[in-house]
């Protein structure tokens, strides 16, 4: 028998018991207050369900934050108000802002790393240095470095999103370590259409063109203007070409390119996956959740330990002993795992050929980023400067060189601030 308190923000409280039992139990002592995103409600439920049962002297406040726009930015003031006079919940399970074509809610922290910085978050090193999981070959490490702050993790990334050309034939277009520049200079001089209409939708994700931007850390701002301002101009004209001369009149349909693809529009076809570089050749990964404990918990390892049931697979070997069925399976959300075993879980359905592809290509990643605002700025100026070709003919080289210079000035400014403030 097990209980918890289920919140949909603001707080309207309902008592659950999902064993079918709604008493409380006289013998909880700790209460749990997580709050997380509406679409990780069944996994998170299927965790407390695990975890209670494990130990009654567990409680849980689950809190979700609202899809609607206006009833979650007011939810989401609240909660920063709490949290800076040193209050909230023990356990975050949030999503990140967007750096491009997804659509996702306003996030709670729109900055992770200023948050470490401003000692929101609990580090978790000295759970972690006890816990077997690291010491496995499972999760890529260079997703930690995001959520490190003074050589201390506080954040643990849950799930990622990173660009992918699929495509069911192999294909010769690329060097190891080419650029994103080299990738366009190659297929523009490729006889491919598919592949030239693949690199089309390259706007789409413009926020992913130069990471990491800055390291705050050590106040470092990366972000190169000029390489950047460069390329965008390129990007654009080879769009311009190709619109003009070539898109309408292509109907090769010999070949299948998928560029910004989902682990799912893999399938038994696939014969080559790449990771598209960005601007610098380097291949880096948008953290799209994580989990952190706050600072002001009463129950930081607790907490811990649920933060890694997403993560670990100590549900998955006990229910599939008992008959159980629970969808906490290695990765929160519905974006890309963080880890190897989860890739295989969630390409279960595709002979392990298939899952290999896709373990290369996810182990070839260099590292991972929070998107911010500024991510998500450049991609909405990216996609207005790229949609003038489906208005009136005009000098768009002169409006593009003009834009894209005080686009990237702004852009730096904005890295700037961020990281000195």
């Amino acid at each position: 028998m097990f209980n918890f308190k289920f919140y949909l923000l603001p707080l309207l409280i309902l008592s659950i018991g999902l064993s079918g039992c709604t008493k409380l139990n006289k013998d909880v002592s700790k209460t749990l207050s997580i709050v997380i995103e509406p679409a990780f409600k069944e996994q998170v439920l299927d965790a407390v369900k695990y975890a209670t049962s494990k130990n009654n002297s567990l409680e849980f406040e689950i809190k979700i934050l609202s899809p609607d726009p206006d009833k979650r930015s007011a939810e989401i003031q609240k909660l920063r108000t709490q949290i800076m006079s040193g209050k909230g919940p023990d356990l975050y399970l949030v999503n990140c802002s967007t750096d491009g074509a997804a659509q996702m809610n306003e996030p709670l922290f729109e900055n992770p790393y200023k948050a470490m910085q401003s000692g929101v978050f609990a580090s978790l090193d000295k759970y972690m240095k006890k816990d077997s999981y690291w010491q496995k070959e499972n999760y890529n490490p260079s997703f930690l470095l995001p959520g490190q702050y003074q050589e201390r993790q506080y954040i643990l990334p849950l799930s990622c999103h990173y660009n992918m050309l699929i495509s069911d034939t192999v294909l010769d277009y690329t060097q190891e370590n080419d650029t994103l520049e080299d990738w366009i200079s190659n297929i523009k001089s490729s006889s491919d259409h598919a592949l030239k209409n693949a690199l089309f939708e390259l706007d789409n994700i413009s926020g992913n063109w130069f990471q990491p931007a800055a390291d705050y850390n050590s106040g470092q701002i990366f972000f190169d203007k000029e390489k950047w301002s460069n390329f965008a101009l390129e990007y654009l004209l080879f769009k311009q070409d190709y619109l003009e001369n070539e898109k309408t009149n292509n109907t090769d349909t010999s070949s299948s390119h998928i560029l910004i693809s989902s682990l799912d529009d893999i399938n038994e076809h696939t014969t080559q996956i790449d990771i598209i570089p960005d601007i610098q050749g380097k291949k880096m990964a948008a953290i799209r959740c994580f989990g952190a404990v706050s600072m002001a918990s009463d129950y930081k390892e607790e907490a811990y330990h649920f933060l890694m049931y997403f993560l670990n697979n100590v549900i998955q070997e006990s229910t599939s002993t008992n008959g159980m069925s629970l969808s906490a399976n290695g990765v929160l959300g519905t974006d890309y795992p963080v880890q190897v075993s989860a890739i295989r879980t969630k390409l279960s359905f595709l002979d392990q050929s298939k899952q290999d592809l896709a373990i290369k290509a996810f182990q070839s990643l260099e590292g991972a980023y929070f998107p911010t605002e500024v991510e998500h700025f450049i991609y909405e100026e990216i996609i207005e400067n790229s949609s003038l070709l489906y208005g009136p003919q005009t000098d768009f080289k002169k409006i593009w060189q003009d834009k894209l210079s005080a686009l990237a000035d702004k852009a730096w400014n904005d890295y700037h601030t961020q990281v000195t403030e």
